[in-house]
């Protein structure tokens, strides 16, 4: 079954991420927040669905330092 995602989405690259383990530290990080939606995380980019983008994005780029990676 192929996976859905939000048709709008804000894309947030992030530097420093390499691997799928890079990926699920940061999602663990994501998660934490409350009242924040993530539509998916890659390697190298988070995904923000676009009609909550701009509300949590600050929060966002604060999680991504968290996990010890770089907002670009």
């Amino acid at each position: 079954m192929r996976e859905e995602h939000t048709v709008n989405v804000e894309k947030v690259e992030v530097r420093g991420m390499s691997c799928g383990s890079c990926v699920a530290r940061l999602e663990r990080v994501l998660q934490r927040l409350d009242g924040v939606e993530i539509d998916r995380v890659e390697v190298g980019a988070v995904y923000l669905p676009g009609e909550s983008a701009a509300g949590s994005r600050p929060r966002v780029l604060e999680a991504i330092r968290t996990a010890g990676f770089e907002p670009a």
